[in-house]
């Protein structure tokens, strides 16, 4: 039984990112030093030494708080992978080679997105080569690794760590997590997935239609939905779910999202495979919090998840419902935030000027509840 400040992430492995290394991808404490560094280094071994005696870790504050509230933490999710083990190389990697992507969401922002960044006049921000080659040094003993981005599926970068995997033949031994968009199908790419142990594409998916379209702007909902069914024909090694991230903009009729879920769900249990929905929520920016909502739009959203748990449920995630119900505690406990409110409608009205749009459009109820 690990102690209350123990985490997976950093006994076992480390995050590498395009921004530097650190002990996971939420961890502020970026260091601009290699990977092979960082494992061997003092951050580490501190933080190693405060789990030890049950210390809190710098830099892990988020995690705290969430648990303290009772919501799911990456702490929560990175100790569900308790069977991994624990080498003196690294057995878990979190990667983040570039911001490169295709796609400006509107909780993102320059880090994560290369088109954010263009507004900044900031080139695309990448992880070099040589770095790529000391992390593949230390990569002998990896079992698990996740990618994300930007966009991993468009990214160069990981293409050629994944060569190096697969020339080494250490690739047969890893099982692989994708964070995409699911915007586009790469055929080089997802033809480098196939020689992994396993994969689970993690499609980033936050709301039904028009309203994905909005807030992972200039996504197209339909060409998702197509792509998703595509790889309902990928290798019984590939599973498929939505990292569905609740924000404020998801919650006008999330019945219809949910709905549209289960739909997906039976075109991947007709063919045997497996297809998942995880809950998530963003906090910050903290104006497209959900939890800052209008009490009428918290009671709007409450009661659609509610119709649709009342008739559905989604069977591949047998999580699902416990961790929606999480969210929609925390939802019922917490106050509407004016000043975010507002916050929230300069956001909008800035972001529809820049593109031309309107979001009643995208989402024709939103000055009913904002």
């Amino acid at each position: 039984m690990h102690n209350k400040t123990y985490c997976n992430i950093i006994k076992k492995g480390m995050f590498v990112s395009h921004q530097g290394v650190s002990l996971c991808c939420i961890n502020p404490d970026k260091h601009q030093i290699t990977p092979s560094e960082f494992w061997f280094g003092t951050v580490r071994k501190t933080a190693l030494l405060n789990m030890e005696l049950e210390n809190k870790v710098k830099g892990c504050d988020l995690c705290y708080n969430n648990e303290e509230k009772n919501t799911p933490s990456s702490r929560m999710f990175y100790n569900s992978y308790e069977n991994t083990e624990s080498k003196d190389l690294p057995t878990m990697l979190d990667l983040d080679f570039s911001n490169f992507c295709n796609l400006k969401c509107v909780m993102c922002n320059s880090t994560r997105s290369s088109e954010w960044a263009k507004d900044q006049g900031k080139e695309v921000s990448t992880i070099s080569k040589e770095l790529i080659d000391d992390l593949f040094k230390i990569s002998n003993d990896v079992t698990e690794i996740t990618i994300q981005g930007g966009e991993p599926s468009i990214m160069k970068e990981y293409e050629y760590y994944f060569e190096l995997l697969y020339n080494n033949k250490i690739i047969k031994n890893i099982n692989l997590q994708v964070i995409t968009n699911a915007t586009n199908i790469n055929n080089k790419f997802y033809t480098l997935l196939g020689k992994f142990k396993s994969v689970r594409l993690s499609v980033s998916v936050d709301a039904f239609g028009k309203a994905n379209d909005y807030i992972r702007w200039p996504s197209h909902f339909n060409q998702i939905e197509k792509n998703l069914i595509k790889m309902s024909d990928l290798k019984n090694t590939v599973k498929v779910e939505i990292l569905n991230s609740l924000n404020i903009l998801s919650m006008f009729d999330y019945d219809k999202f949910l709905f549209w879920c289960k739909k997906i769900e039976k075109i991947y249990t007709e063919k045997n495979k497996y297809f998942g929905l995880v809950p998530m929520k963003v906090i910050r920016p903290i104006e497209y919090s959900p939890f800052i909502a209008p009490i009428l739009l918290k009671e709007k959203f409450i009661q659609d998840v509610k119709n649709f748990l009342n008739v559905e449920n989604l069977k591949h995630n047998s999580n699902f419902k416990t961790e929606i119900l999480m969210i929609l505690h925390r939802l019922k406990n917490s106050n509407t935030n004016n000043e975010a409110i507002i916050k929230l409608k300069t956001s909008i009205q800035q972001l529809d000027k820049q593109r031309g749009s309107d979001i009643r459009k995208f989402i024709s109820n939103f000055y009913n509840y904002i």
